[in-house]
């Protein structure tokens, strides 16, 4: 009976390590999309910016160094790939696109 208890219980353990691999698969045509996405993301950081140094509340010197790093940002993550986990992502440590508090994310960060 013991027996039978543990395995059942190690299959269960096993299906819950696999199974969320077993769906986390994104095909090439979701992939494009998600691209297309994050492009569109990086365009309206962009525009956000520029409307920012518009209204005065930061200046074209400072609104070109944000540019400057959501380039590096973008360039970086085409090359390593876009995730959603650590850091600035959803999963992040509370720093990054969506962290901190104010305008500049309450670490230097305008998006």
């Amino acid at each position: 009976m013991k027996k039978k208890i543990i395995l059942v219980v190690a299959a269960a353990m096993l299906v819950v390590m696999l199974a969320p691999t077993a769906f986390a698969a994104v095909n090439n045509q979701q992939k494009e999309e998600i691209n297309k996405l994050y492009q569109q993301m990086f365009d309206l950081k962009r525009q956000i910016i520029d409307k920012y140094v518009e209204g005065g509340e930061i200046t074209k010197e400072q609104g070109e160094y944000y540019k400057k790093n959501l380039d590096y940002m973008q360039k970086y993550q085409s090359e390593y790939g876009y995730g959603m986990m650590g850091p600035g992502g959803c999963g992040g440590a509370g720093y990054g696109m969506m962290g901190g508090s104010g305008m500049m994310g309450g670490y230097g960060q305008l998006y």
